[in-house]
C-alpha cells in the first residue's frame, strides 16, 4: 500500500477530482445513496487503482467497499484490495475489543464515572460491520476526580506514558494523556480539549456528558458511552477541530444520524449552551452536501450564521475539504 500511496501524490488534478468523486460516491452509496449518473461513470472517470490507497487513507476502505460492489462488475483487484483493509480493520477492533474489556473490567470495579468514545464504539455501534471503519486508538474520558485513579489502573494494567513533556503538558493544563502498551495505544481524557487555550472559547461541561451516559453493546462487550445526542455532538465537533477533511468523520455524522436519530432540537440547544454551534452546524452542512445525511435546513440555519455558511461553501468549492494527502487543509 505503500506504492500506492506514493501514487497519489503524483495524481494530476483531474485525476485527483476523478478519484475523489469516487471516493465521496462509493463512501455515499454504501449508505444507499447511489451518485447521480450512477457508479460506473465514477468508475470509468478515475483511476480506480488507487481508490484502496484513498480509502485508507480516510479509514474506510470497507465501506467504500460495500459502496463499489453495488456496481455490476466491480473491479475484483480492487474489491479484493479493499476486502484485505476491511479484514486488517475487524482484526484491529477485536484486538482492541480484547484490551478494551480488561480496561472496563478495571475501571468500573473501581467505581470510575467513564465513558469510551469515537473509534471503538464508532465502528462498533454505527456502521454494519466492525471493519467498515478502522482508527488507530481507544479514547477514553473519565470524570476530572478519577483522572488519577484511571492513569494508575492503566499503569498497574502494563500501559506506559508517551507523554515526554510533561512541563508543556502541565503548563497547557492537558486535558488528555497518552499511553501504550503491545496491545494498543489509549488517548485517556479528563476533557474533549488538550490545551487550556482550547477549552476558553467552548462551554463544554465533560461532567454533564458524563452524567448523561448510557451503558452499550460493542461487539458483546458492556461499556459506557455518551447518549445519542451527545454522540452527534462530539463527532460533529470532533471533525471540525481537526479540520475536517477526513470522510471518515463524515461518515460517522451520517451514520449517527440514520442509525440512533438524534433529537436535532435537543442537539441545537445543547450545542448553543455549548457555545460550539457554527463548528458543529458545519460539519452536518458537510455530511448532508457529500453524503446527503438528513440534516433538516431550520437545524443548520440554527446553529451556522449565514455568512460563516456562506464563506464555508465558498472556500470548499476553491479547495475541496475531502483531500487526498495528510496536511492540514
Amino acid at each position: 500500500m505503500d506504492g500506492a500511496n506514493e501514487g497519489l501524490a503524483t495524481l494530476s488534478r483531474s485525476e485527483r477530482t476523478a478519484l475523489r468523486n469516487l471516493l465521496i460516491g462509493t463512501t455515499a452509496a454504501a449508505g444507499g445513496c447511489v451518485p447521480s449518473g450512477g457508479l460506473g461513470t465514477l468508475v470509468e472517470a478515475a483511476p480506480v487503482q488507487l481508490l484502496p490507497a484513498a480509502a485508507d487513507l480516510h479509514r474506510i476502505a470497507g465501506t467504500v467497499l460495500l459502496g463499489l460492489v453495488k456496481l455490476p462488475g466491480a473491479p475484483a483487484a480492487v474489491c479484493a484490495d479493499l476486502d484485505s483493509l476491511r479484514s486488517d480493520a475487524a482484526f484491529n477492533h477485536l484486538i482492541s475489543i480484547g484490551a478494551l474489556s480488561q480496561i472496563a473490567a478495571e475501571f468500573d470495579r473501581a467505581n470510575l464515572t467513564w465513558v469510551v468514545m469515537k473509534g471503538p464504539v464508532a465502528a462498533g455501534l454505527l456502521y454494519p460491520g466492525v471493519g467498515d471503519r478502522s482508527y488507530l486508538d481507544i479514547d477514553l474520558l473519565v470524570q476530572a476526580a478519577d483522572f488519577a485513579r484511571a492513569v494508575q489502573i492503566l499503569e498497574d494494567l502494563g500501559y506506559r506514558h508517551s507523554v515526554h513533556n510533561w512541563a508543556l503538558a502541565e503548563e497547557m493544563l492537558a486535558g488528555e494523556i497518552g499511553l501504550t502498551s503491545p496491545h494498543g495505544s489509549i488517548d485517556l481524557h479528563w476533557h474533549l480539549h488538550y490545551g487550556r487555550e482550547d477549552r476558553r472559547p467552548f462551554a463544554l461541561s465533560p461532567e454533564v456528558m458524563l452524567e448523561r451516559s448510557r451503558r452499550v453493546l460493542v461487539s458483546s462487550l458492556d461499556v459506557p458511552t455518551f447518549d445519542s445526542v451527545d454522540t452527534l455532538l462530539t463527532l460533529a465537533f470532533h471533525a471540525a477541530r481537526s479540520d475536517g477533511h477526513r470522510l471518515m468523520w463524515i461518515k460517522d455524522i451520517e451514520r449517527s444520524i440514520m442509525k440512533e436519530q438524534p433529537d436535532f432540537d435537543e442537539l441545537v440547544r445543547r450545542s448553543l449552551l455549548a457555545r460550539c454551534g457554527p463548528p458543529v452546524g458545519l460539519m452536518l452542512a458537510r455530511a448532508r452536501r457529500l453524503l446527503r445525511a438528513p440534516v433538516p435546513d431550520d437545524v443548520i440555519r440554527a446553529l451556522v450564521p449565514a455568512s460563516l455558511m456562506w464563506a464555508d461553501q465558498l472556500m470548499s468549492a476553491m479547495v475541496p475539504p475531502i483531500q487526498l494527502h495528510e496536511r492540514s487543509t
